[in-house]
């Protein structure tokens, strides 16, 4: 959070707005957050992540920023086809090649906090 922010709500607007260009002010709605979550890799640093969700509209332009090292978007239907989350191999950075939970999609594979976030997300759409 920074300290100009003044919630975790604002963080996670003006954060949208630098890593992916998406206003969420303009162009979506705050839904709600899920339940905070740290980092399982001891290369990491010690901090908290609070998820929120959010809406788009459906032609929102993405604009990735160098802090983001993919964007792509995932249907709802997508993440609630039980074949997409299993287990696999991913390169995890200063630990090497490990089996890890994930949620693949296409050539993509989403894993660590990322999936740990989507899996709160696919048990509150029930």
């Amino acid at each position: 959070m920074d300290p100009t922010d003044r919630d975790l709500e604002h963080t996670a607007i003006r954060e949208t707005w630098e890593e992916t260009g998406v206003d969420l002010a303009r162009d979506g709605r705050i839904l709600g957050t899920l339940d905070d979550i740290s980092p399982r890799t001891p290369t990491l640093p010690r901090l908290i992540i609070r998820p929120f969700v959010a809406v788009v509209k459906p032609d929102v332009e993405i604009t990735q920023s160098v802090e983001v090292a993919e964007v792509f978007w995932v249907p709802l239907f997508a993440i609630r086809q039980t074949t997409a989350w299993g287990r696999a191999m991913v390169r995890i950075r200063g630990v090497g090649d490990r089996e890890e939970e994930v949620f693949q999609h296409g050539d993509y594979t989403v894993w660590g906090l990322t999936h740990r976030a989507l899996n709160q997300f696919l048990e509150l759409l029930g």
